[in-house]
């Protein structure tokens, strides 16, 4: 901190000398608190005008929920600002207005700003690379996925992270696609629960955080989608026949190819008796205690490729993440679209995830 005053102090002289040649210095003038945040002073120098600090920094901060666009650090030196005020934006908000879609296989193709917290996993072991899975950007430097994207069967271990990288703010599935917004990072580190087995354990605990190699730049089209544990809330949203917004890039049917084109669908969802009721007897030990199912049977489903991406339910304009796409029972085709999937619950994971991931629950309206 010593070395930043000193810098600050140096070019304060700097601009003060000039601005003397020039016109009386006066301070900044005070701005108001951020909406949806608050900032706090740092003085740089003793020097005042009218008992009004001449050179000081802002350290803003945002709400529970909010997420910081722009630089946190707002400077005034000799009466002169260098920065803008950042602003704060809500987690889990879609920007409006949204544009028309087009129906496609089941789903639709999503404009960017449709699934502003989804992340497109890729495997470095392929040239171009290939994406692989999906996830959810839940803060400015972690991603929620599924841990069977990472997982070797073989060895029975998560592979390198070395062999990953991660793009966010993508709509077109080549990672070498031009796209001005898309922002991409490798693999810092994967956490993956120590219990998870893969297939020997029926896919229990099919979670993983994925920690970039940096921080993520947001603003309204790119932002982490929402966080509650509350139980209450998790239950009223979990309601039969909720729908619940995921999105990917799998096969847009059961022998088709991989789309090319981000989609998104709205799945229902499903009650635990009636899915394990419904489902083949040799997927029952898929639906194991993390669980929850969501989907249709008439053509419209989750596929290869889609594993890992996010299930999200809205309330009082923000999504929720409550699921991770995980597991579906197979069939003769490449994909089986007339079955309901299950998904990792989150809920069930709070302690994992709080583990490794900083943030903080949104304020709900009723709570103010």
């Amino acid at each position: 901190m010593r070395t930043i005053q000193v810098v600050f102090l140096v070019a304060s002289f700097l601009v003060r000398a000039k601005a003397e040649n020039e016109e009386e210095v006066r301070p900044c003038a005070i701005p108001p608190q951020p909406s949806h945040g608050s900032y706090t002073f740092y003085y740089i120098s003793e020097e005042k005008y009218m008992g009004q600090p001449n050179d000081f920094i802002l350290n803003v901060t945002c709400d529970p929920g909010y997420g910081l666009v722009g630089e946190n650090r707002v400077v005034c030196l000799a009466g002169h600002w260098f920065d803008q005020m950042p602003e704060c934006i809500p987690c889990g908000t879609l920007p409006l207005p949204l544009p028309t879609l087009r129906i496609l296989a089941g789903g639709h193709y999503a404009d960017g700003r449709e699934l502003p917290w989804h992340a497109a996993i890729y495997t470095k072991t392929t040239n171009p690379h290939m994406q692989i899975c999906g996830g959810s950007l839940v803060s400015k430097a972690a991603v929620i996925s599924a841990a069977h994207c990472f997982w070797s069967e073989a060895s029975q271990k998560i592979e390198p992270k070395e062999d990953y990288t991660i793009a966010l703010g993508k709509i077109y599935r080549p990672w070498n696609a031009e796209e001005h917004d898309a922002q991409k990072f490798d693999v810092s580190d994967i956490k993956i629960p120590p219990r998870f087995q893969g297939s020997v354990t029926n896919f229990q605990d099919d979670i993983a955080i994925v920690i970039l190699s940096g921080e993520v730049s947001i603003d309204d089209e790119l932002k982490p989608i929402c966080l509650s544990f509350d139980y209450s809330f998790d239950k009223e949203q979990l309601k039969p026949g909720a729908l619940g917004k995921t999105g990917g890039w799998g096969l847009t049917s059961e022998d088709g190819k991989y789309s090319p084109t981000l989609m998104v669908a709205e799945l229902p969802y499903i009650d635990i008796e009636p899915c394990i009721a419904g489902v083949t007897p040799s997927f029952k030990p898929h639906i194991t205690s993390d669980k929850i199912c969501a989907g249709y049977t008439n053509g419209t489903a989750v596929c290869k490729g889609d594993s890992g991406g996010g299930l999200a339910f809205r309330n009082d304009g923000r999504y929720y993440l409550r699921g991770i796409v995980s597991t579906a029972p197979t069939s003769d085709h490449l994909c089986n679209v007339y079955s309901w999937a299950t998904f990792t619950h989150i809920q069930k994971h709070e302690h994992f995830i709080r583990q490794f991931v900083e943030f903080e629950e949104p304020v709900k309206e009723e709570e103010l």
